[in-house]
């Protein structure tokens, strides 16, 4: 397994922090947040970021526009929805922009997150390993 940015976007701390504390502890992995979406897009501008877990209910941006954005500056980055204000059309929608997978809050477990993050980088690994460069190593 490649070594792997993530940033975590989200306006709650307790949200941001528990799942700071956890991904931290995984090998392999480089953990960032961003508790503002403007930042965060200006982030991932300019790093290497290879995993977003995005909110869509922010003050500062909307999540769902900040996903199409996202999508737009690079269609490779994989986005994964954190939502506890899901609707079947919020969901679509996610989908629709781009989204690689959607997970709702409040979390089953941490260990659940993980799992999602975990099938976004085995298909991230096997990416590398079938077309080398699309993505690229840290």
């Amino acid at each position: 397994m490649s070594n792997y940015n993530i940033l975590i976007i989200d306006d709650d701390p307790l949200i941001v922090k528990t799942l700071e504390r956890y991904l931290k502890l995984k090998d392999n992995i480089n953990v960032f947040v961003d508790t503002n979406p403007l930042n965060a897009y200006n982030r991932i501008e300019k790093e290497d970021i290879h995993i977003v877990l995005l909110d869509i209910q922010m003050p500062e941006r909307n999540g769902l526009v900040l996903l199409k954005e996202l999508k737009d500056l690079n269609p490779l980055l994989q986005v994964i929805i954190m939502s506890g204000y899901a609707t079947p059309e919020r969901i679509l929608v996610a989908f629709k922009e781009g989204a690689n997978d959607f997970i709702m809050k409040p979390f089953p477990t941490i260990e659940y997150v993980w799992e999602i993050i975990k099938v976004t980088i085995d298909k991230l690994d096997r990416w590398k390993e079938n077309l080398g460069l699309l993505v690229k190593d840290s």
